[in-house]
Formats: structure tokens, sequence, C-alpha cells
């Protein structure tokens, strides 16, 4: 079989810190060449990486002399005006280049001139590959255990991209490795903050797809996606830091050394009470339709087939079972793994209420494609909850897809009349809406490894397995901060939940039997405070939670 490469290509300049990490992280990744330029350098990067390369990394290193302006000593508070005033003085210069590039500075000049040629070698070279333009301040971020082969192994697709988050890198001495800086911007703000960072991604091409480059975000104008930010991302440890959006996720996806990870819990800003109670966004959406719908139906019961995916998923799932318990309905859960080996639903399930509940409309087709059947010959009438902003034409084509379907109920608060689509408000902002202010603490308990003796009390209310709230993997950790803050305290056995529990101010309970390295890596990590609290036993935990005596 035709061996695959994959190349990274980058320009760098006084990075002599920065190399070493960086290209082992990738090269773990799946990588195996990498094009380095360095750019008229002043510091000792060119030893450095012939040091890797003796170690056997495939590094080749291309030496540029002095070429333009270089902003070596301005200050960041002067940066953007000098940067103005560089692109105005040089119009002639920027028009003069064979093509459209987007030249901002002196440095995007040089990329724009060194980089098109090394991409056009790749694509005439006639191999199999793929590759990416990165900075050195830049990794790219994939599930755990995932190799870069094997993403591009499963797409037919010319070019893919990763959404870029910034990292907090307040503090950093320019020497210590990025990767003990873990706030990260989130989803929610990147999109609501727009101005092109929304869309800001660094892409992986195809050698054959490389060329005409046309920037170093996207490469070329190949057919081509972003991926799901969720999974697959780009983690930009920028310096000095920018400071238009709140670092707001506690991300240890790339962690070098956990006990090394600088936590910033007051890092959130005042997006903390915002994102607590996601009832913020009732303000235009409630959940008043679905309301007056169950009334109608008189349900005293419903099937709840939840989303299935990551901690998002788990949130809106438990969201959802949090406002359907609220009404007094008995929610009876059949997750899409066990509907696939159903031949038919259970005689006690005949006739009964069933919501779907996806993320996405489009994630309803194929479902409903699969067990509509199943439903329309239990008699059941079937109702879609989606938690997605979509226009009333979407959800009018799923209706006439599928007839079996009674209602739609979708996050969208100006609606015509229809008589079978409705608004609701986001389902994971009823989590908390059983919740009396200042009578009780809101616990949940998140155990990620449910051991045998408490498997008996898996169905308490109070003791929420993960793989309960819904059937996906939970790899992200961002939608995890969603749930985390609308309870008081959280006990949980996983450190990285702890870690994003003391980010946002809420109580950990941290199970941790004796001898389990967690303990000592949260005390070397933040000494003792009463933030958290280490219990030694399940058991212990199951008392605390009042489940058992």
């Amino acid at each position: 079989m035709k061996a695959v490469e994959h190349v990274i290509v980058t320009m760098s300049r006084g990075d002599e810190g920065r190399l070493e990490d960086w290209l082992d992280y990738h090269s773990n990744l799946g990588f195996d060449r990498f094009i380095i330029i360095l750019d008229n350098p002043i510091d000792d990067s060119e030893q450095v990486l012939h040091e890797l390369q003796q170690r056997g990394l495939n590094i080749e290193i291309i030496i540029k002399e002095p070429f333009g302006e270089y902003f070596d000593n301005i200050a960041p508070t002067q940066f953007n005006a000098v940067r103005a005033k560089w692109v105005k003085e040089n119009q002639e210069l920027i028009a003069s280049m064979d093509r459209e590039y987007p030249i901002v500075d002196p440095l995007s000049w040089r990329q724009y001139l060194y980089f098109p040629p090394l991409l056009k070698q790749l694509s005439e070279s006639g191999k199999d590959g793929w590759v990416s333009v990165l900075d050195v301040d830049e990794y790219i971020v994939l599930p755990q255990g995932t190799k870069i082969d094997q993403l591009t192994d499963s797409t037919k697709l010319d070019r893919l991209s990763f959404l870029n988050f910034n990292v907090d890198m307040s503090g950093w001495d320019g020497v210590e490795c990025v990767r003990r800086f873990a706030n990260r911007w989130a989803f929610e703000d990147v999109k609501a903050y727009g101005k092109g960072w929304d869309r800001r991604v660094k892409s992986l091409v195809r050698f054959s797809a490389s060329y005409p480059m046309v920037s170093v975000h996207g490469i070329s104008r190949s057919n081509g996606e972003v991926l799901d930010w969720q999974n697959f991302y780009l983690m930009h440890y920028k310096y000095p830091t920018m400071d238009a959006l709140p670092y707001s996720v506690l991300d240890l996806s790339l962690a070098k050394d956990l006990s090394k990870v600088y936590v910033k819990p007051d890092s959130l800003g005042g997006r903390k009470e915002v994102l607590k109670s996601r009832a913020n966004q009732a303000v235009h959406l409630d959940f008043r339709d679905i309301d007056a719908y169950l009334d109608q139906c008189e349900t005293k019961r419903v099937i709840h087939i939840p989303r299935s995916g990551n901690y998002r998923s788990a949130v809106a799932n438990c969201g959802l079972n949090t406002y359907l318990e609220g009404r007094g309905i008995e929610v009876v859960a059949i997750f899409q793994k066990k509907l696939a080996g159903l031949a038919e639903l259970p005689a006690e399930y005949l006739g009964e209420l069933v919501v779907l509940h996806v993320a996405r409309v489009n994630d309803a087709a194929p479902l409903l494609d699969h067990y509509g059947n199943l439903f329309a010959t239990a008699q059941s009438k079937l109702v879609v909850v989606t938690d997605e902003e979509l226009s009333e034409k979407s959800a009018e084509s799923l209706l006439e897809s599928f007839p079996i379907v009674d209602h739609i109920f979708i996050q969208q608060a100006e609606l015509a009349n229809h008589p079978k689509i409705s608004s609701m408000a986001p389902a994971a902002s009823a989590i908390r809406a059983d919740m009396e202010s200042g009578t009780r603490l809101w616990r949940i308990a998140t155990f990620a490894n449910m051991p045998e003796d408490i498997v008996q009390y898996r169905n308490n209310p109070r003791l929420w397995e993960l793989e309960r709230l819904g059937d996906g993997t939970y790899q992200s950790v961002e939608p995890l901060q969603n749930i985390i803050r609308s309870f008081d305290i959280v006990y949980c056995d996983n450190l990285e939940m702890v870690f994003v529990c003391k980010s946002v101010g809420t109580k950990a309970m941290f199970v941790c039997p004796p001898g389990n390295s967690g303990t000592e890596i949260l005390k070397q990590l933040h000494g003792a405070d009463d933030s958290c609290k280490i219990l030694l036993s399940y058991n212990e935990a199951l008392r605390d939670l009042g489940i058992i005596e």
C-alpha cells in the first residue's frame, strides 16, 4: 500500500523554547515531516532543530536572510497602529504579488513569498499526502488516542479545517511549556463575538489540492469542511494574550503534566452567572408551547429517546428530563443503541408519547428512517425536540418527509402560527427548573466508573452515572462546565471534573480511594482548601448524598 505522508510547514523566528514540545507533540500525532523556515533567526532555533534531527525527527530547515521590516521591539499597545501604517505605505509592494493575498504586515508578506513555492512543490510531487501550515504556537487537538492518518483516511474531501480557540497565556515567562496553560475561549463566546474569529481556522489539505495558495488559514479553495469543533480543533497559545473574550473553558486535552497545569479560577469574569442558568435565554424563548401541548395530550408517561453525543448532549438530556419530571410525567429513556436492537416496542409502551430529542433537525431524519415504523406500529404519537435555531422551512421539510411526526419544537422565537411547529427554550435551561433558591443545596454525582457495590443505587435521582445522561463518548470538555455550573456540589471520581469545578466556584467532592495518584496531584496543585473535599470511598459519597445510611 502506498504510504501517505503528513507534513507541517511553518515559519519561525525567536521560538527556540517552543520548538521541541511543538514538534514532539505533532510527531506523536502522526505528522512525519516538518518543513521549517527560520526567518532571519535571532536565537538558537537552528541548533535545537539539528539536535531534534539527530533524535530522528524528519525536519527540513530553510534559513532566510533578513528581508523587509521586523516588528521585534514594538509594544503590543502600538502594534496595530504600526501595522496599519506599514500597510498604507506599502500598497505598491502588496499589489506586486503574483496573486491577491491577505497581507497585513511584513510577517504575512514574507509568509506569502515563502510558502507558495513550497506548496507548489508538494502539489506537483505526485505523492499522496496532506499538508498543514501551522505556527509554532498552534496545536491540533484530536480525540484521545486518535492519529492524524485516522482522520485523513476517513474522508474523501481535499481539505479539513480546525476551528481556532485562543488560550489565556497571562503570566507566561517565554520559557516554560505553553501546555501548562489550560483556560481557553468558549465556542459560544467566539460565535457571539464574530469579527472573523468564528471562522478562523487552520487547515489540513491534500498535496494535490494545496496550490494555488489563498491564505495560511484555508491554504486553498479546495472542497472541504470545518470539522466538529467539540472533537477536532486548534489550541492557539497566542502571546501576548488577547483580551477581547473571556477564557472560560478549562481544557486539559493537551496538558503535558497535570501537576504543573495552571488553573485560573478567576478567569471566568461575569460569564459564570450567565452560563450557570441557561434560562437567561428564556427572555424570548420559554416552555409555554410545550406545556400547552403536553396538557392537550394529557400524558402521564413519555418515552424519551435522548440525544447522542458528548457532555453537551448530557446537559440537554438532563434538562429535558428535569422539565418533564417537574410536570409529574414519568420519563422512560430508550437510547438509540437499544432501539437498534428492537424489532418492536415492548407492549407496555404502546400508544405512549415518544419524544425524539436531537441536537439538529438533520439528525432526526436518519433516525426516523430507521425507527419510524417501529413507532408507527406501536401507535405512538411522535414529537421531535431539537436544540437548534432553525427556520420553519427546515422543520416543515421534516414534517413532509415523515408524517408520523406529530409536532416539532425548535429554538426559534418568531414563528408563524403553524399547527405542528412551536418554539421552545433550550432543553438545558430547564436543568435548574425545580430548584427553590435558598431552601436546599442542589447536588449531582457524576461517576465515570460506577463500582459493582453501588450499581444497585444507580437509579437514585441524585446519582447520575455519566452513561445515563446519553449514549455518547463524552470527550468534550466545554459542555461539562455547563452541567457543573448548574449545581452547588458535584460528587465525582474524575480529576478533570475537580479542576473544572474549582474553575467555576462549584464545590467538588472527589471520590479517591487511598493510594490513588489523583489525591497527590490535587494536593500539589491546590493544597488544602474548602473548594474540594476528598472522599475515600464511594460509600462515603452515598452517605453524604443521603442515599444510604
